[in-house]
């Protein structure tokens, strides 16, 4: 069986500053993608990450999220919210595209459409995707984080 190789993305957070997965080697990272800025399910999530962040810090994680948003946008979130986290811009969908979670849903009447499906992946401190979080519990994602985390270290 082949080992895993690190993951590498970078891209720019909500300041503008460049920022890349070399920055956090070490640190367990939550990659978590998201659809949109300020919308209900996107803000629920990001201000549960925000209530927890202290305890997610406190285990090692480190929280990035993703979305199609521009770093203006993500400016906004951040403050309107009080994120204590890097939000990582990707207009072009280059970091969704990379990880997979750019995807083909069909909304009202069948209509396809391409959108960043919320995900989170699990990275350890080697770079390594090491899993998924497919159905994200908005409101109970920080505890599904560290479920995964003490589960895989065990």
């Amino acid at each position: 069986m082949k080992a895993k190789e690190p993951v590498h993305f970078s891209g720019v957070d909500q300041n503008g500053k460049p920022i890349n997965s070399e920055d956090f080697k070490g640190r367990w990272i939550a990659l978590y993608f998201y659809p949109k800025d300020d919308t209900p399910g996107c803000t629920k999530q990001a201000c549960n990450l925000r209530e927890n962040f202290d305890e997610l810090q406190k285990h090692g994680i480190e929280i990035l999220g993703v979305s199609p948003d521009d770093v203006e946008s993500h400016k906004k979130f951040e403050q309107k919210y009080d994120l204590p986290f890097r939000l990582i811009a990707d207009p072009e969908r280059k970091i969704s595209k990379m990880f997979g979670v750019y995807k083909w849903h069909f909304g009202f009447n069948f209509f396809p459409y391409k959108w960043v499906k919320r995900v989170t992946v699990l990275i350890d401190p080697n770079g390594i995707e090491v899993g998924r979080i497919e159905k994200v519990e908005v409101g109970n994602h920080s505890k599904q984080i560290l479920e995964f985390l003490k589960s895989y270290i065990s």
